[in-house]
């Protein structure tokens, strides 16, 4: 290594260690606050519980650190994530649509971020996600949510960047889209602007990839490559409702839309950055050259 590259190298490893240590510092800083007010008296506690103490703590961490602005207010959002998450659980089919509209908007705004990130800074930020979520979840189940969280992000981005690798132009969906619409992604192939609708599963053992156009159910069994493959009813039901979805949306703009419906099993992206693995990529080769001539 000559001393150029050694300088290039040393930078590098010196801005990962600084970035590593704002972000633990960043953590502590809100942790730090959340447990002055869990742990407070009562009446101190409904007081901060208005927000503003978290405000005044985000204002504050912006000012000393303005290159991590977007860090520091989606480190911040876990809070409100969790407490999306919690009035899901508790009301159900009963809860109001802003709800859900709200947790889909803070889930696509971590997700943009991590797309434009290296993968250190993706181990630091879901390090600090764990913590932070840990303890504003106050559950037994924390872990389970957490890995749901970060499961279905890393899911989300790895399709992005699987669509991205055979130049199919992903795009987010609105979160009304995302949320009402079984629309997580668009791809673009051509003139063509397609819904896509992911699943990131242990459903399947291989890829399970179909577009609206081509869904003949109910069978549960397909031929793929002169083997047969089953198909959940899970998944059935899905690409069901995302082709009812297209047919709706053709009649709405009139002219024909297809639908993409991609399930992934587990580890066909990496679990920190959403890198599609190699192996995925070349199972999905095949299926995305039958639809995306």
């Amino acid at each position: 290594m000559d001393k150029e590259t050694e300088k290039i190298f040393e930078k590098v490893v010196q801005k990962e260690s600084l970035e590593k240590e704002l972000f633990k510092k960043l953590t502590w800083d809100i942790l730090d606050l959340h447990r002055k007010i869990k742990h407070g008296k009562k009446e101190r506690r409904e007081r901060f519980w208005k927000e503003k103490e978290y405000n005044a703590l985000k204002k504050k961490l912006i000012e000393s650190h303005p290159e991590q602005a977007e860090s520091i207010k989606l480190l911040l959002g876990i809070r409100k994530l969790g407490e999306l998450e919690k009035k899901i659980e508790e009301r159900g089919k009963k809860t109001p649509k802003e709800v859900f509209l709200e947790l889909v908007s803070w889930q696509q705004k971590i997700a943009k971020f991590l797309l434009e990130k290296d993968q250190e800074t993706c181990k630091n930020f879901w390090e600090s996600f764990k913590l932070i979520f840990r303890d504003f979840c106050e559950d037994p189940r924390w872990r389970a949510k957490f890995l749901a969280n970060r499961n279905g992000l890393v899911g989300q981005i790895g399709v992005y960047k699987t669509l991205e690798h055979f130049n199919l132009k992903p795009e987010f969906s609105l979160p009304r889209e995302d949320a009402f619409e079984q629309t997580d992604l668009y791809c673009v192939s051509g003139e063509e602007r397609m819904p896509a609708q992911i699943k990131y599963t242990g459903r399947v053992s291989k890829p399970l990839i179909y577009v609206t156009d081509k869904i003949d159910f109910p069978s549960p069994v397909i031929e793929r490559g002169g083997t047969k493959t089953y198909i959940s009813a899970e998944d059935i039901k899905q690409m069901t409702r995302l082709k009812a979805s297209c047919e709706k949306m053709s009649k709405m703009e009139g002219k024909e839309i297809r639908g993409l419906y991609l399930a992934c099993p587990w580890s066909s992206f990496d679990e920190i950055s959403g890198q599609p693995t190699k192996e995925f990529l070349a199972q999905i080769k095949p299926e995305i050259k039958k639809y995306f001539s």
